[in-house]
């Protein structure tokens, strides 16, 4: 990395660190229209013994979750409504909302994860779906492209036409106002794609591969629709490909063994980088292991083709 890189890199990462106090954490706060917190969420802090953690609001500003984040994913702690606290230390029931108050979701949870039947509904207040999920410790992750841990046991549009039932057919989840924001399809308790829409557009595609239970390829889009970035595995090969938001394209990466080999691009089509990298671990004298990463080749070059040196 040169200089002036170095130097850059330094700024931003100072530049990304609040301090409260003789606490140094990375926040994000999130606020309702009326100005009100409706969410904070940090990563690093020493209150919560350098765990991630996230704490929601209501609008009048009563605090509603307190989320843990540990195993690569959130876990609820503590969940109030109406000043009653009916999930704490991560066991009870609880509730989600849409932002202007109608009910999203209900169910249990257990050692802060959902467990037992989940019901999911519309802004209009019908049944938009419902899941038995087991723990998401049961399964290697938990998101919304592996019910592994989850049984669909019915959904249905927002008018009540059935969609699915016994673990087959498809489910919406909807924003406030009633638009689709991801789109299911599920075969066998198994969900073999999704589709985020952002703005009525869409933003996002996933599809798993079923019986390996992998995510397989993945695209998201640009707002005009074009395609902005795709990754692909095929086996144990993983691909991916940038584009600028004209179609042009900025990146192509595989990485196969230990070994990622990356082209990068100018808008104008010209090659910018051709870059060769190996990446292991090995353990420390303290037992841990410790990542590295080494460049076995590199070549940068300018916007009119001439190699920089």
């Amino acid at each position: 990395m040169n200089t002036k890189a170095l130097k850059l890199a330094l700024f931003l990462t100072s530049m990304s660190f609040v301090l409260y106090g003789n606490e140094s954490s990375m926040c994000d706060t999130l606020f309702w229209k009326n100005n009100q917190i409706k969410q904070i969420e940090c990563r690093g802090s020493k209150i919560y013994s350098l765990k991630d953690y996230k704490i929601v609001y209501d609008s009048s500003g009563q605090k509603t979750e307190e989320w843990e984040y540990k195993s690569y994913r959130y876990h609820i702690v503590s969940f109030w409504k109406n000043n009653t606290q009916f999930v704490k230390y991560g066991n009870g029931y609880m509730e989600f909302y849409y932002d202007y108050g109608n009910l999203q979701s209900k169910g249990k949870v257990d050692k802060g994860e959902i467990i037992d039947t989940w019901e999911y509904y519309y802004p209009n207040g019908n049944i938009s779906h419902i899941i038995r999920y087991e723990s998401c410790s049961k399964s290697n992750f938990c998101n919304d492209l592996n019910l592994n841990n989850g049984s669909l046991i019915i959904s249905k549009d927002s008018n009540g036409l059935v969609l699915g039932s016994n673990g087959n057919g498809i489910f919406y989840m909807t924003n406030s106002n009633g638009k689709v924001d991801k789109k299911f399809f599920v075969s066998n308790n198994k969900a073999d794609s999704m589709f985020v829409f952002k703005n009525d557009l869409l933003f996002q595609v996933e599809k798993m591969n079923s019986e390996k239970n992998i995510l397989e390829l993945s695209r998201e889009y640009f707002d005009n629709t074009k395609l902005k970035v795709e990754y692909k595995r095929i086996n144990d090969t993983f691909f991916q490909y940038s584009y600028f938001n004209t179609g042009q394209i900025e990146l192509v990466s595989k990485q196969y063994d230990s070994l990622t080999h990356t082209l990068s691009y100018y808008p104008n089509g010209k090659l910018r980088i051709n870059l060769l990298r190996m990446n292991g671990s090995t353990y420390n004298d303290n037992g841990m292991t410790e990542l590295w990463v080494r460049d076995k080749y590199y070549k940068e070059w300018d916007e009119n083709g001439v190699e920089i040196k």
